[in-house]
């Protein structure tokens, strides 16, 4: 906003005494690093998992409607989330979710 010729434009100023408190940074994705299909299932690699951070894998059949299917706590790496195989479903999506 500018103030107009003959206007005044009023400047907030923060006294020094007062503490500004910005969010954190959002929390970049996670790296996921392989992808494996295999007779009992879906496996999903995650190489960048944050200590103590939730991971959690996510499936839909319409990527409307998501369902946790499985989760881990970031610590040692690589971190492993498994799905298995189920028939009743001809096709799912995927997604991994950080808490």
């Amino acid at each position: 906003m500018s103030a107009q010729s003959g206007e005044s434009l009023n400047i907030g100023v923060i006294p020094a005494s007062e503490t500004i408190f910005a969010p954190p940074p959002p929390r970049p994705p996670p790296k996921i690093t392989k992808v494996t299909i295999t007779d009992g299932g879906i496996q999903v690699i995650i190489d960048s998992a944050e200590s103590g951070s939730r991971y959690i894998l996510e499936a839909s059949t319409d990527l409307q409607n998501w369902l946790d299917v499985d989760s881990q706590t970031g610590g040692d790496l690589p971190l492993t989330l498994d799905n298995p195989l189920q028939i009743e479903f001809p096709y799912r999506f995927y997604r991994v979710r950080v808490e």
